[in-house]
């Protein structure tokens, strides 16, 4: 895949334009979570 990058914590970011590309990840690796944001705590 070649839409990975970092984000300033080092996590791993999924970046895509296209809800198909979503959705192929979501079917084909059920294990992986998907979210729109990332869970900041303070």
């Amino acid at each position: 895949m070649g839409h990975m990058a970092e984000d300033h914590d080092g996590d791993p970011v999924y970046l895509t334009r296209l809800q198909w590309d979503i959705d192929r990840v979501e079917r084909d690796y059920p294990d992986v979570k998907l979210t729109a944001t990332k869970e900041m705590q303070v």
